[in-house]
């Protein structure tokens, strides 16, 4: 992968908060609360939901849930 995306390394990260702080959109495909708690805390970011991790978002305008 990294002949085809030559930086791609320097875009991973083991830190949630640093994850959040450096994108717009996240995309969820694991069913974890602290990600439902990003949801509350980021209202300026964007949650793509993939596996529904919590019904009772729906109601939160940064919250799209998709494919369920």
């Amino acid at each position: 992968i990294e002949l085809r995306i030559p930086k791609i390394q320097s875009y991973f990260t083991d830190s949630l908060s640093e994850l959040v702080e450096e994108t717009d959109v996240l995309v969820i495909f694991q069913n974890d609360p602290e990600l439902a708690a990003l949801i509350h805390a980021h209202p300026q970011k964007t949650f793509i939901d993939m596996i529904r991790i919590d019904p009772g978002l729906r109601s939160e305008e940064n919250y799209h849930g998709i494919a369920w």
